[in-house]
C-alpha cells in the first residue's frame, strides 16, 4: 500500500512513516515521531534534549480485514535544568495504552448496538479483549440529582451471586437513573440518601422494602402502586382458586388447559372465548365468585379518578363478604396498599416503563452471554439504555 494512503487510512499526526510489513496473518506498520521537543513539566524550562527512543506498540482497526500493528519510535527528553525526563506524546494513543483511540471510540460505539463477540470479529480481537478495553475506557458516576418521578423496578440479572437487580428509572426522561446491586432495603436506603433532591412521586411494585425505603426517607413522597402488580394480585387469586378445584374436580383437565381463558380481560375474549369460559365457570361456585371480584375489579380500573377511587372502595366491601380463603388473602394485601393503589388512579404511572428497559437488559446479558460481573453488568447498561 502507497505511503500516502497508509497516512490517509490512520489518519494519525505528527509522526513519519517509515516502511510497512504484511503477512498472512496481519500488517505491520512502523513509524517515528516528529521531535516537537515540550516544555519541561517541573520547571518549565525549554532546555530539552533527546535522551534516549522508546517504542510504542499499538493495534489499531484493521486494513483490507487484517489485524494492523503499529509500532511508533518516540523520543524520550531530559530537561538540562532540573534532570526531568519526559517522553513525547502521540495524538491518537493514549500512554501505556495497547489499543489506539480509534479501537477504542470502535468498541464503544459498536457494543451499543452489537454484541462483543461479533464487535471482536471486526477487529480480529478476542472477545475477552473487547470486553476489557470497553471496561477499561468506559466509567460512569453516580447521577448528581433525582428527577421529579422516580421509578423503582427488579429485575433477574443474576450478578455477584444476587438473584435480582434494582433498576432506578427517571419517569421524566423514561430512561435508566441508575442500576443497584440487589433490592435489599438496606442497600436502596443507603442509595437514596446519596444524589440531592426529593422526587414528588415514586412508582414502585408492592414489594415492602421498596415503600420503608422510600417512606421512611421521602415521607411526603406519592408513593404509587404499579397497576401491572396489583392486577397481578387479582389474577394470582383467581389462579389459586382454579388449581384448588382443578385437583378435585372430574373436570380438572378442562380448567388445567383452558387456564389462560380466565386471566385474560373479559372485554377481550372472543365468542368462542366465551363460551367455553361460561362452560367452566358452572363447574364449580367458587370458580364463578372469584371470577366475578376479577370482572368487577377491572371495572373498577377503567373508570377515572374520583369515580375509581369510590368504586374501590366499594370492591373492598365487597370482598368481605366473600367467605373464601384466597379473596381474604387478596383484601389483606389491597387493605395493605390501599393508599398506594388509590393513589394510581390519580397519577397515572406505572412501571411498565421499567418493565420495557428490563426486557432490553434481558437482551444485553443474552448478548453478553450472562455477566456475572454487577459493575460490568451496570456499565454495559448505563452504556446502551441510559
Amino acid at each position: 500500500m502507497p505511503t500516502n494512503d497508509i497516512t490517509k487510512l490512520l489518519k494519525f499526526e505528527g509522526i513519519n512513516f517509515i516502511s510497512q510489513e504484511e503477512n498472512e496473518k496481519n500488517i505491520v506498520l512502523k513509524f517515528v515521531r516528529e521531535d516537537i521537543r515540550p516544555v519541561c513539566p517541573r520547571c518549565g524550562s525549554n532546555k530539552i534534549h533527546i535522551n534516549d527512543w522508546r517504542t510504542h506498540t499499538a493495534v489499531d482497526l484493521p486494513i483490507n480485514n487484517k489485524p494492523v500493528k503499529i509500532h511508533i519510535s518516540k523520543q524520550r527528553y531530559i530537561c538540562v535544568d532540573c534532570g526531568k525526563t519526559v517522553t513525547g506524546s502521540l495524538e491518537n494513543i493514549e500512554p501505556r495504552k495497547q489499543h489506539t483511540n480509534k479501537v477504542i471510540s470502535f468498541i464503544k460505539e459498536k457494543v451499543r448496538v452489537m454484541t462483543f463477540k461479533d464487535c471482536s470479529k471486526e477487529l480480529s480481537l478476542s472477545p475477552t479483549t473487547a470486553m476489557r478495553i470497553f471496561k477499561k475506557n468506559t466509567h460512569y458516576s453516580e447521577p448528581a440529582a433525582f428527577p421529579k418521578i422516580l421509578h423503582i423496578d427488579e429485575f433477574k440479572g443474576n450478578s455477584n451471586k444476587e438473584k435480582y437487580q434494582l433498576a432506578i428509572i427517571n419517569g421524566e426522561t423514561n430512561k435508566v437513573f441508575d442500576i443497584l446491586e440487589n433490592r435489599k432495603q438496606k442497600t436502596l436506603s443507603d442509595y437514596l440518601k446519596k444524589p440531592t433532591g426529593k422526587p414528588e412521586i415514586v412508582v414502585i411494585d408492592m414489594w415492602e422494602p421498596y415503600y420503608t425505603a422510600v417512606k421512611n426517607l421521602w415521607p411526603e413522597a406519592v408513593i404509587v402502586a404499579d397497576r401491572f402488580h396489583y392486577i397481578r394480585q387479582v389474577n394470582w387469586c383467581v389462579r389459586d382458586v382454579r388449581l384448588r378445584i382443578q385437583k378435585s374436580h372430574s373436570d380438572g383437565k378442562k380448567l388445567k388447559k383452558y387456564w389462560k381463558l380466565f386471566m385474560m380481560n373479559s372485554s377481550k375474549l372472543s365468542i368462542f372465548q366465551k363460551e367455553r369460559l361460561e362452560e367452566l365457570l358452572l363447574l364449580d361456585e367458587d370458580l364463578k365468585t372469584v371470577y366475578s371480584v376479577k370482572e368487577s375489579f377491572e371495572k373498577v380500573i377503567s373508570e377515572e379518578a374520583v369515580i375509581a377511587h369510590e368504586k374501590f372502595d366499594n370492591w373492598l366491601d365487597y370482598l368481605q363478604t366473600i367467605n373464601l380463603p384466597e379473596i381474604q388473602t387478596l383484601l389483606g394485601t389491597f387493605n395493605n396498599w390501599y393508599a398506594e393503589v388509590a393513589a394510581s388512579f390519580y397519577y397515572r404511572y406505572t412501571n411498565g416503563v421499567a418493565e420495557g428497559i428490563n426486557n432490553k437488559i434481558k437482551v444485553i446479558k443474552r448478548q453478553a452471554y450472562g455477566i456475572r460481573n454487577f459493575n460490568n453488568l451496570r456499565r454495559l447498561i448505563m452504556h446502551r439504555i441510559s
